[in-house]
């Protein structure tokens, strides 16, 4: 038994010696060219993994530079959306002065016109004063004319009747004096007679002769009476002439007065309505004054009322392009700040990108690393190392996916919260068509 030990150990021990100084059995060869070829064939497959790897590496690289273009322009947009931001609220400030300065001439504009309508109020009353005074005066000037109207037909009238009594006087005295001429030519006639008949008496007396002799005194008697009848007819009508010239004379002088008193009454309603003339002018002239007043402090009122009217439209416009800036402003911040947001996002994720490339680069390397010192040194792991290299290469692969997904997704965040930009819509979808990424805008 100590033999067969000791023989089995040198059998060993020859095996051991055998094996270090490389010789091997036929078994052991074949199953050592198997694992050969199937660790070159694994080695081809992990250099075009490798070389797969590497291409997306840089595809990665590229996108990363793309990612930090878009970012460097994201960030100008920003800045210049701030730049909006801050002429807006620039703006909406001057807005804001200028309605306050609106507002202002409002509130002056309003308080001229309650001072106007004040002055108005207080430029009525007198008006109202001095209107009633012109109509009492009308009214006074009125009643003047209608009882100047009737005294002027009063005295019409009793003219015309003085005009019909002197006319019938003078008819009568020219009556009278046509008697007076008929009587005084019947006297004429009655003398001539008697003179004839004297002459023919004494013709008679001297002939002594024919018919009854009558004396003188007889004739002389008779005419004696003629003439007494005669005048007593004659001192009549010399009484009733004088009575009608005495009578004719009153009526000129009764006419004379009424005129005179005319006259007098006619100048003294004339001096009356002068001076009412005048008094009316004057309140007339005050009423057109106050009118003229009352005119213009309406015009101003009017023009006021309508600079008052253009300071509000002005102002509700400002008002309402200042709430219309303002919700802009309100709306250009939240799309700021979602930019800023997806912007954050996708630094964060260009970092985790960047750091997963590297970590993958890195895995990667040191894999090339120990594939290459064991293919020198010949001792390869097992499989399932080979496995786990593999799952780790396919989730590289699926971080890289997960990537490119993520990428998307801020593309079309970006794009949707600015749809009115195409121009930053179509430089992401060719950029990402560049790299090898659809990206269909939606």
């Amino acid at each position: 038994e100590l033999l067969y030990n000791v023989d089995f150990e040198c059998q060993l021990m020859q095996r051991k010696v055998a094996r270090i100084s490389g010789e091997r059995s036929v078994e052991e060869k074949e199953e050592l060219n198997r694992k050969i070829i199937n660790y070159e064939g694994q080695l081809q497959e992990q250099q075009s993994l490798l070389q797969l790897l590497s291409r997306q590496i840089k595809q990665q690289e590229g996108e990363v530079r793309e990612a930090k273009k878009r970012l460097a322009s994201a960030r100008a947009v920003e800045k210049e959306n701030e730049d909006r931001v801050k002429d807006l609220e620039r703006e909406i400030e001057m807005t804001a002065r200028e309605d306050t300065q609106k507002k202002n001439e409002r509130d002056e504009a309003a308080a001229q016109r309650e001072s106007l309508k004040l002055e108005v109020q207080r430029l009525k009353a007198p008006l109202l004063e001095l209107v009633e005074n012109v109509v009492a005066a009308e009214n006074r000037k009125m009643q003047m004319q209608l009882e100047f109207q009737e005294k002027e037909q009063e005295l019409h009238i009793i003219c015309e009747e003085l005009r019909t009594e002197l006319r019938l006087v003078n008819e009568q005295k020219q009556a009278l004096q046509m008697q007076l001429a008929e009587r005084k030519q019947k006297i004429y006639n009655i003398k001539a007679k008697f003179d004839g008949m004297v002459q023919r008496r004494k013709a008679m007396m001297a002939d002594g002769d024919g018919g009854e002799e009558k004396s003188q005194a007889y004739f002389v008697l008779k005419a004696a009476q003629m003439k007494d009848s005669l005048q007593r007819e004659g001192d009549e009508i010399d009484r009733k002439i004088r009575i009608a010239e005495q009578e004719l004379h009153g009526l000129e002088n009764s006419l004379g007065y009424l005129i005179n008193s005319n006259q007098k009454y006619k100048a003294g309603l004339k001096s009356a309505g002068e001076r009412e003339r005048r008094k009316d002018e004057k309140v007339l002239g005050e009423g057109d004054a106050l009118e003229r007043q009352l005119r213009h402090a309406s015009e101003v009122l009017h023009k006021k009322k309508k600079r008052m009217a253009d300071l509000t439209a002005i102002a509700d416009a400002d008002e309402a392009r200042k709430l219309q800036m303002i919700e802009d402003s309100r709306h250009l911040r939240a799309k700021i700040a979602r930019l800023v947001d997806a912007k954050n996002r996708l630094s964060r994720d260009l970092t985790e990108g960047s750091a997963k490339v590297g970590r993958a680069s890195r895995s990667l390397e040191a894999m090339q690393e120990r594939v290459a010192s064991a293919i020198q040194s010949g001792n390869l792991k097992q499989e399932s190392e080979v496995t786990a290299t593999a799952a780790r290469l396919s989730g590289v692969e699926e971080q890289q996916q997960h990537l490119i997904a993520t990428l998307k997704s801020l593309c079309r965040t970006i794009v949707d919260h600015q749809p009115a930009n195409d121009s930053v819509a179509e430089f992401l979808a060719d950029r990402l068509e560049s790299v090898g990424i659809t990206f269909a805008q939606s």
